[in-house]
């Protein structure tokens, strides 16, 4: 029995051991045949790849860039090479320490080829161009950029971005540049730059590369020729200041619109009436009533119009609009034609024309761009506002720009704040529509009769502005072309209300032939001579009608003198009564006045005429702007040479004043 349980136990053993075989599979890895499609064994190795960090390189002159390569399923390094591999274009370089990582640096224009490769793995080709000497980057890389420069008179415009670099070394240097800060902010350094729209307008981004030029080289003496040598004395060594030259230059014109700009290319009317050619510094905007009559509907709906509304826009054809031009209507034109208006020998048709098209036009709006109000551009125009937007360039009002607008009330020349000229005539014979206008600190010049005739509610011009003393400084010359009285700024004006302040003289610049300021040269005790501008034509007002009058304290406390003949002379209607006031008024103001009033009746700051026709003029001082002052002959009247007084007749009122000053003699 013993010897059969050995033999049981025997074959179980056996048997337990096949069965563990089995469950096991072979280790060789073909025991998943053997025992059926159990899914044992190891699973394939995952195949190698490669990938780099970029796509493509555009690189400049003498830049170098880090290239990485990414492994994955392989402890091998990547490898690096280039087509061409002459240095040619670019150059290559592998790290050491990190072999995955490689060197790029540029050598020279042209394109080549990095492959990056792994043993068992698909290459990676890099495409690499080398352009110039200067990176330049950003989104505003656009030939013509355009930015919305948002709201006028908000800070609210559109950003761009803009980054420069170059790698050219010491003896080289970066310059970026703005045209036009007005219309598009530049700022940044270093390479990383921000342009931002300001108002409507075109500037230009200029990049320039600078590079110390060469040293001439010293020339060959000629064959068979001893150079003679010249000994110098001895100089201390200066360093030399290093001249530049150009080696590379790219513009970016940025092109900014905005609200107003908007409103004008917007508008139906605007957009049909308007045409555009082009002038010095970009478009002059015209009226082509061509284009108009070209289309029958629009005629017959502007016909059916009261009134609408010109909007001048400030881009065109990307260039700004600097200035106006005549009217177009027929193929020959008016006989006399501006911008909004015709002339006195236009009849028949053109006139019609006239009374459909302009005619309707009551107001206009003129963008910032513009440079200029050029000559008879308002002549007999029909509109009754015309109005700038704020930050504009103006810088001349033109002769005659707006003679005889009979219809003008509004007009917002304040906001010329760059305005130096108004031209001779330019508001005359306005008609009597109350025009007021505040005459910016800007100006310079005003030229004889400027306001000849004119008929104003109210004239202001605002203060002179101060050095850094705190002393005013008048910027304003009335401009004559002689001593002549009809050539006054504001001869024969009927004017409410005057205030005068920044006049920098009261007598004018007399004018040679030439239109240059006549010289002459003034003997001095010393026998020398010093060369002066010859002055005349010191009429400002003369027979003009003024209620109000205010001199400013600019004015007054200025050294200013007056010409050989009354400064104004005033005609007042009969019964009138004339205010002057003397702004800011002091001891020491009164005692200049003193000193440029003059001291009889031709040397008068202000003369009062009267005519036999008219009643005796009372002027009014107000007692409390001069106390204990000595103003002299500031105020002198004189009889009309043909008229027959019998001691009777026009007399300055001195009542108000807490001294009286010595009656001037003529009275």
């Amino acid at each position: 029995m013993k010897r059969v349980g050995t033999i049981l136990i025997s074959v179980m053993l056996a048997i337990c051991m096949a069965i563990g075989l089995t469950a096991c599979g072979d280790k060789s890895g073909n025991g998943g045949n053997n025992g059926g499609n159990n899914g044992g064994g190891n699973e394939t190795p995952a195949t190698p790849t490669v990938t780099c960090d970029v796509n493509n390189l555009l690189l400049v002159k003498n830049e170098k860039v880090n290239v990485t390569a990414t492994v994955a399923n392989s402890e091998k390094a990547a490898s690096f090479s280039l087509a061409p591999n002459d240095k040619s274009v670019v150059a290559l370089k592998v790290s050491e320490s990190t072999p995955n990582v490689a060197t790029i640096e540029a050598i020279a224009d042209g394109t080549a080829t990095l492959t990056v490769a792994l043993e068992g793995a698909t290459s990676v080709t890099v495409p690499i161009t080398v352009d110039g000497m200067v990176g330049i980057t950003g989104d505003i890389l656009d030939q013509t950029k355009v930015l919305d420069a948002g709201t006028t008179g908000q800070d609210d415009g559109e950003t761009s971005a803009l980054q420069v670099r170059h790698y050219m070394g010491g003896d080289y240097k970066l310059e970026v540049t703005n045209a036009n800060e007005n219309v598009a902010a530049l700022t940044g350094e270093a390479g990383a730059y921000s342009v931002k729209a300001k108002q409507a307008g075109v500037s230009e981004i200029t990049v320039t590369l600078l590079g110390v030029k060469e040293e001439q080289k010293p020339q060959e003496p000629e064959e068979g020729v001893e150079p003679t040598e010249e000994v110098e004395p001895e100089q201390p060594e200066q360093p030399e200041e290093p001249v530049y030259e150009e080696v590379f230059k790219k513009t970016i014109s940025v092109v900014c619109t905005d609200d107003w700009d908007k409103a004008a290319k917007e508008d139906e009317v605007s957009s049909k009436l308007l045409s555009f050619k082009e002038v010095t510094g970009g478009y002059a905007a015209y009226v082509d009533a061509t284009i108009a009559q070209e289309d029958e509907d629009f005629m017959f709906d502007l016909s059916d119009m009261e009134s609408v509304q010109l909007r001048v826009p400030a881009v065109y054809n990307g260039k700004p609009v600097v200035t106006l031009a005549p009217c177009q209507i027929r193929e020959f034109g008016l006989l006399e034609a501006y911008f909004l208006g015709f002339g006195e020998n236009t009849t028949g048709e053109d006139l019609e024309i006239y009374k459909t098209i302009y005619g309707k036009v009551k107001e206009v709006y003129l963008p910032c761009t513009l440079t200029e109000i050029p000559a008879l551009a308002f002549r007999r125009a029909v509109v009754s506002k015309v109005e700038v937007q704020k930050g504009n360039h103006i810088a001349t009002i033109g002769t005659q720009a707006v003679n005889e607008s009979v219809n003008l009330v509004s007009f917002n020349l304040e906001d010329c704040r760059e305005l130096k000229t108004i031209r001779a005539r330019a508001f005359t014979n306005n008609g009597n529509a109350g025009l007021s206008l505040i005459i910016p600190n800007s100006v310079e010049t005003i030229e004889k009769n400027a306001f000849l005739m004119a008929n104003l509610q109210k004239v202001e011009f605002e203060a002179a502005a101060k050095n850094d003393n705190g002393e005013y400084v008048p910027s304003i010359t009335f401009e004559t072309n002689g001593p002549n009285a009809a050539s006054g700024v504001f001869h024969a004006a009927t004017i409410t209300t005057i205030t005068l302040r920044n006049i920098k003289n009261f007598y004018g610049v007399m004018k040679g032939a030439d239109g240059n300021p006549e010289k002459y040269q003034e003997p001095q005790p010393d026998g020398t001579f010093i060369e002066k501008v010859s002055a005349g034509g010191d009429y400002v007002a003369q027979t003009a009608i003024i209620k109000s009058f205010v001199i400013g304290e600019d004015v007054l406390q200025s050294k200013i003198q007056n010409g050989a003949h009354w400064i104004f002379a005033f005609l007042f209607t009969n019964g009138s009564n004339a205010t002057l006031t003397l702004e800011g008024a002091n001891n020491d103001v009164a005692q200049k006045v003193q000193e440029w009033s003059g001291v009889d009746n031709c040397g008068c700051l202000f003369g009062f005429a009267a005519f036999t026709s008219i009643n005796p003029v009372k002027v009014y001082i107000h007692k409390d702007i001069v106390k204990n002052g000595k103003v002299g002959s500031l105020i002198t009247t004189r009889y009309n040479q043909n008229a027959d007084y019998s001691g009777e007749g026009a007399y300055a009122d001195y009542t108000e004043w807490t001294v009286k000053p010595t009656p001037p003699s003529g009275r």
